[in-house]
């Protein structure tokens, strides 16, 4: 019986870990303003990682991120994570990527995790990939994929609304499509 007990505390502990932010391979990203004790505890802590793997590898949930995107596109920076509650399991995580040639052509995706309900106003919903639902606003698109949500935001001021809208599209089904296929 002891032994019984002993390996069900064990396994909590173990699988409670599992669904928190590894920061061993992070750093804290110091705060840029004075600011007081009591306004430090109520702001997110802050991670920067040194790689975009470390970055993915700390997570608690897994993140896609598009592959094929529609500039010519330096490799993803490394992200940053919030862990807004001081306690690694309500996180925000930011990926960018910006055009070679165009500093002012990027995409960045946040992630939220886990997902809380949220609206988006004044947006457009649209059917993606797969029967998923998103809402679409000028220049992001949002959707949800189980417990993760994603915001891409697209600047790109070289080509028209309905050619901005549909290259959102494609990124957004592009995310779906891997995940659902893992």
């Amino acid at each position: 019986m002891k032994k019984t007990l002993l390996l069900a505390a064990l396994l909590l502990i173990i699988l409670s870990g599992c669904n928190k932010l590894d920061t061993s391979n992070l750093k804290v990203k110091e705060p840029e303003d004075e600011a007081t004790d009591h306004q430090i505890k109520n702001r997110p802590i802050t991670y920067v990682a040194d790689t975009l793997e470390d970055g993915l590898n700390a997570l608690p949930f897994d993140v896609v991120l598009p592959e094929n995107l529609p500039f010519e596109a330096a490799p993803f920076e490394a992200p940053m994570i919030m862990d807004l509650n001081h306690d690694g399991r309500m996180l925000m995580a930011h990926f960018k990527a910006y055009d070679k040639g165009n500093k002012e052509i990027m995409l960045l995706i946040q992630t939220d995790f886990p997902v809380v309900e949220s609206s988006v106003p004044e947006s457009e919903k649209i059917e993606l990939y797969n029967e998923m639902k998103g809402f679409y606003s000028k220049n992001s698109i949002a959707f949800q994929l189980k417990d993760v949500a994603y915001s891409l935001i697209y600047m790109n001021e070289t080509i028209t609304p309905a050619e901005h809208k549909e290259e959102l599209i494609q990124l957004a089904n592009q995310i779906i499509d891997k995940k659902q296929g893992a």
